[in-house]
């Protein structure tokens, strides 16, 4: 069993992580036996080359901001959260991307980790977001 607020937390952190680029504390959402279905990609394995995977594909964007649009939440130890994540491309650029993240959780009741985030894009596609970027999303840690 886990604690929903515990969960909704660790969901925020990894959102936060996103938002901030912050691959340790992206890597602490995880388990360290964790796996990460992306889709069209093998899976990974392992909360390193979890935190790894992600590094390489973050650095693409000077800014990503994931939203969540819905959650679900099973005490038991699943979870299914519906985001929509905007993208800013460095050559000014904007996408966004609208899918399902089919969770698992492990660890104590009030301190989950992913341990196996299963992610289902419903819509990828173009949006303006033209407007002005203060700068690169490396926020610092509230």
């Amino acid at each position: 069993m886990f604690d929903t607020e515990a969960v909704r937390a660790l969901v925020a952190r990894y959102c936060d992580a996103v938002l901030r680029f912050d691959p340790e504390a992206f890597a602490a959402t995880w388990a360290e036996d964790a796996v990460w279905h992306i889709p069209g990609a093998d899976d990974v394995h392992g909360r390193d080359a979890i935190a790894a995977k992600y590094s390489q594909a973050r650095v693409l964007y000077p800014m990503c901001v994931q939203e969540l649009l819905g959650s679900l939440i099973d005490p038991a130890g699943k979870g299914r959260f519906t985001v929509r994540e905007l993208q800013w491309r460095p050559e000014g650029e904007g996408s966004q991307l609208i899918g399902v993240y089919d969770d698992t959780f492990s660890g104590p009741y009030g301190a989950p980790l992913f341990a196996s985030r299963r992610f289902t894009i419903l819509y990828r596609g173009p949006v303006d977001l033209s407007g002005r970027l203060y700068g690169p999303s490396r926020l610092t840690p509230p």
